[in-house]
């Protein structure tokens, strides 16, 4: 039995929709006024709610502001009853999320059609909810790698210094990276080098420019000795185009990248170089360390890291030398080692 609330300052108007809808088999709650009317929606959670917008103290657009608020009764359909027609009062209950009006007064039939509508729209919401959330479910249960079938793709070793591709050559493969460690980079006019990403193991890269049909708009090359298993373009985009579940994944992926290029653009307009500095190497932390240690090395040349920042190689050891003193990273052989990365985080505060 579906249960609908009404709160209705009037009581017999309040009393006449209840006994109407109760000839339906519907379950009533009722409230006199706005602050009764929450407490029991959110003790009731009811189907649907019937609310008055003109009542004394807490109004019907408090009522439905509140209701929205809170996580159990936001999604909630609630019907307007007014006695205004004017349509700045539609316009303001729909900003705040209104499903319908009733104008007083209406007719038996027009109230129940009403109450049928916005039932049948949300038990189909529920269902696609449902069907989606399964959906979901059943796309977790199956990784990326096994959708797919890394398992049976093309292994190349590439060697550290070796180019995977360059700039302008058009898009063929989607890249996965078993092993090793690549970095992406663009050049200025007068040759100076931008790093634009480093990858580590685990990793997918060049899915731009294949989602975009273009030529890649940057370099890409090994760090070190590197694993990279290829799939071809037709069968990436066959599967991507045919299978749900890989195209919501690389959207999450695309998502999560332009989330992060502008937190990146952000920090680099507004930081100082010591703030930057410091938000590459915690960065850097995340992609190289190991989760059986705290710890992390990071095998990037000096010059390499002060090109993924955007700065001049002696402003970045100036700092970083800073940094080794202060005992938050250490040097060994050209090895960047974090040894707290709390710390580096605390300077960032």
């Amino acid at each position: 039995m579906k249960k609908i609330l009404v709160i209705e300052d009037n009581l017999d108007i309040r009393e006449n929709i209840c006994e109407t809808l109760e000839l339906y088999d519907y379950e009533t709650f009722e409230a006199e006024n706005g602050e009764v009317g929450i407490q029991i929606a959110k003790r009731e959670i009811p189907d649907i709610i019937i609310c008055d917008i003109m009542m004394p103290g807490i109004d019907g657009y408090e009522v439905l502001e509140v209701l929205r608020q809170d996580e159990e009764t936001a999604g909630i359909p609630l019907v307007f009853l007014t006695a205004k027609a004017e349509v700045k009062d539609f316009r303001k209950g729909l900003r705040l999320g209104a499903d319908d009006y009733i104008t007083k007064p209406f007719s038996e039939s027009e109230l129940i059609h009403t109450i049928e509508i916005r039932l049948k729209r949300l038990d189909s919401f529920k269902k696609a909810f449902e069907n989606e959330e399964s959906a979901e479910q059943s796309a977790k249960q199956v990784s990326l790698s096994e959708l797919l079938d890394l398992g049976n793709r093309e292994l190349k070793e590439f060697k550290k210094k070796e180019f995977v591709f360059h700039e302008g050559n058009w898009a063929s493969y989607l890249f996965f990276l078993k092993s090793g460690a690549v970095k992406t980079f663009r050049l200025h006019d007068d040759g100076k080098e931008l790093i634009t990403e480093i990858y580590k193991k685990g990793s997918y890269f060049g899915y731009y420019a294949l989602l975009k049909d273009a030529p890649y708009q940057d370099y890409a090359v090994c760090l070190e000795d590197s694993e990279i298993i290829m799939i071809p373009k037709k069968g990436f985009l066959h599967i991507t185009y045919n299978n749900i579940n890989i195209a919501k994944k690389f959207i999450r992926i695309l998502s999560n990248d332009v989330d992060d290029k502008e937190q990146q653009l952000l920090h680099m307009a507004y930081d100082n170089l010591k703030q930057r500095v410091i938000r590459t190497l915690l960065d850097l932390y995340e992609k190289y360390k190991d989760d059986q240690f705290p710890e992390a090395s990071i095998k990037l040349t000096r010059e390499e890291i002060s090109k993924y920042i955007g700065t001049a190689r002696e402003s970045f050891i100036r700092i970083m030398s800073d940094l080794n003193k202060s005992g938050l990273i250490e040097i060994k052989d050209g090895v960047i080692c974090i040894d707290d990365p709390k710390g580096l985080q605390s300077l960032l505060i």
